[in-house]
């Protein structure tokens, strides 16, 4: 935390960019300015009878975080959609990755909304009737940054996999199906690919 009221109790430090405060988050969160925090990155207990935390961290954070600045929190997997609901109280979420830019000696973070990935970024241009999955798909080096990911690769595999079994059953090539028919067949598999993270979550609950 940076810019922090002298007033707050528990400093470590000061250091040359930041100053960093222990304690309890109820006690020390009034005396923290508006918009004076760059980053909150907490690891609340896990147990379910402090889930309140995480709508406590919500407010609190919108108060005190300057704009544009990120919250990250950890979470038990049991509670997950709980946790999310709460932080949406007050808070966007976002995915925060890693960019590796061209050449390979710079690395960069950066977070981004959720996104559909359309069916041709998995066929190549100058092959016909092949499909690619995972982190071989056409896309530029940002997107790479999310595409390439586990979950993401298992995303891109089941479409190309049912993309497959569509082309083969209609006997048609990849890039003459019809798009609608690869997403009726992920929905029968209940695969989900068009709700937000946040809206699945809540229905989840």
């Amino acid at each position: 935390m940076s810019e922090l009221n002298p007033d707050c109790h528990n400093f470590i430090g000061p250091y040359p960019c930041c100053s960093i405060i222990t304690g309890d988050a109820k006690e020390l969160a009034p005396a923290i300015p508006d918009e004076s925090v760059d980053l909150i990155f907490t690891d609340p207990p896990y147990p379910h009878e402090f889930l309140p935390l995480y709508s406590l961290l919500s407010s609190v954070a919108n108060r005190v975080l300057k704009d544009g600045k990120l919250s990250l929190a950890y979470a038990g997997k049991t509670a997950l959609p709980e946790v999310i609901k709460r932080l949406d109280e007050s808070l966007c979420y976002y995915w925060l990755f890693d960019i590796h830019e061209p050449g390979g000696r710079e690395l960069r973070f950066d977070s981004i909304e959720e996104y559909q990935i359309p069916f041709r970024c998995l066929l190549p241009q100058t092959v016909e009737n092949m499909v690619i999955a995972g982190r071989c798909i056409s896309c530029d080096h940002e997107s790479l940054g999310t595409i390439r990911t586990i979950p993401t690769c298992m995303y891109t595999g089941q479409a190309a996999g049912v993309a497959a079994a569509v082309a083969v059953r209609q006997g048609i090539l990849f890039r003459t199906l019809d798009i609608v028919k690869i997403q009726d067949a992920l929905i029968a598999q209940k695969a989900v690919i068009h709700e937000p993270l946040l809206d699945r979550l809540k229905l989840a609950t």
